[in-house]
């Protein structure tokens, strides 16, 4: 399996709230080793400070897409990737 890093414009916010208390990180490598747990902590209290990118990153590397993005991705039957609604940030995911 093949793993890419991509990032866009930074959006001013940070994902993981409190990530000193939720992320747990590889002793070895220093790699975040539990960012699904961290995510299904942090999505419900996320809010995002600016909302006008297609495509963005967080300080914390977390990447940010507006429904514009997700319907080009759907209308191009893209594979590979999974989107989660943001709740407290209507039409991003």
């Amino acid at each position: 399996m093949k793993y890419y890093s991509v990032s866009g414009t930074d959006n001013g916010s940070e994902f993981y709230y409190n990530k000193d208390d939720i992320l747990k990180y590889c002793p070895r490598c220093g790699l975040v080793c539990n960012r699904d747990e961290a995510k299904k902590i942090s999505i419900n209290s996320f809010y995002l400070k600016k909302k006008n990118y297609t495509f963005s990153t967080c300080y914390d590397g977390a990447v940010i897409v507006s429904e514009k993005f997700v319907e080009i991705y759907e209308k191009n039957n893209l594979k590979g990737l999974s989107f989660s609604i943001l709740p407290k940030c209507r039409f991003n995911y």
